[in-house]
């Protein structure tokens, strides 16, 4: 039975996003022009969804609002999960909408390039009828921000694998392997059955994962290795960062940006270069013992180069004379001296 919904789960606070989100939902933020809520909505339709399922709260009246005016195409739904329950129960209450048809279900808080991973994961359950969920391998010691799989053996040459079992947010020496869960899966609707068994986990939330780990231990679940770019925009940095790629990648402003940033990236490096740390003069500091650091060699010959100038009259005085009057002398001096001239 082919894929054609998708619930995309957007009931969260963002409170990792104050004070911003007192007044705009995080999923609305903008990614450079376009809100992320967006992005997803358009991954969701490149893979051929063509109704979307919101979750979303009262407190959040603006996605309502997103979902009217939302382009794309697709039939857009809300939905609400007014207490936060975890992600088990947020796509657990869509169930009368989903039916019985096999669906996707999509994180915010993941930002991918394009469509091609959700269309892997699409083809992998269209083809064997299992949950296809996706993954990635991470370093050890990020293993404990994720869902972590148990694989049945390694991925094989077109990224497929087995999936036993998943620990949730386990430590780096306990972990089962380094291949965690990232928020794209595609789920038959006997996901259902496995939601509807769960118990609390901790602070009252059902969890997607313990769902996904049962269904696994039955045999039911296949990981498959993501193959396009990915950012996390649970995060303010992952944010930004999800930001100027985009920019990047738009013919109209992508130029402009880069060369800015390069321009930005050269004078931090000659500032870091040339501005020494600040230093508390004590006895062992002033011994005329002491070897000169590079940077001090660079302000005498900042002081030369000035009184050359100044003598000569090759550059004009008030060039020579701000570059000598800038204070803290030693701290500054290279530094001002490269910004005159450049």
């Amino acid at each position: 039975m082919p894929v054609r919904t998708a619930v995309i789960p957007a009931a969260g606070l963002g409170t990792r996003f104050l004070p911003a989100t007192k007044v705009v939902p995080k999923e609305l933020l903008p990614v450079f022009d376009t809100p992320s809520l967006q992005h997803t909505v358009d991954e969701a339709i490149g893979a051929g969804i063509d109704h979307i399922i919101l979750v979303s709260n009262r407190a959040k009246p603006a996605i309502e609002a997103f979902a009217d005016k939302a382009s794309g195409g697709a039939r857009i739904t809300v939905v609400y999960q007014d207490a936060p329950r975890g992600l088990g129960h947020a796509v657990e209450i869509t169930r009368e909408l989903v039916g019985d048809a096999p669906f996707a279900v999509l994180l915010p808080d993941e930002l991918m390039g394009d469509s091609s991973h959700l269309q892997d994961l699409v083809r992998e359950h269209e083809a064997t009828g299992q949950t296809a969920i996706g993954v990635k391998r991470v370093p050890r010691s990020e293993v404990s921000a994720y869902g972590c799989i148990t694989p049945q053996g390694v991925p094989d040459a077109n990224g497929r694998v087995g999936v036993r079992d998943v620990v949730e947010k386990p430590n780096a020496v306990d972990a089962p392997s380094d291949l965690v869960i990232i928020g794209r899966y595609v789920f038959s609707r006997h996901i259902f059955g496995y939601l509807a068994s769960l118990k609390p986990a901790a602070g009252g939330e059902l969890q997607l994962s313990d769902a996904i780990g049962a269904y696994a231990r039955k045999g039911g679940v296949t990981g498959v290795l993501i193959s396009c770019t990915r950012h996390d925009t649970g995060t303010p940095m992952g944010m930004l960062t999800a930001s100027i790629d985009a920019a990047l990648k738009r013919s109209n402003v992508g130029p402009q940006l880069r060369t800015w940033l390069e321009g930005r990236l050269r004078l931090a490096h000659w500032s870091t270069r040339l501005v020494p740390p600040k230093q508390v003069l004590t006895p062992s500091a002033c011994d005329t013992s002491t070897p000169i650091s590079s940077n001090m060699w660079m302000t005498v010959a900042c002081l030369v180069f000035i009184w050359w100038c100044r003598a000569t009259a090759r550059w004009p005085i008030n060039i020579a004379t701000a570059c000598a009057m800038s204070k803290p002398r030693y701290r500054l001096m290279p530094t001002r001296f490269i910004a005159f001239i450049r």
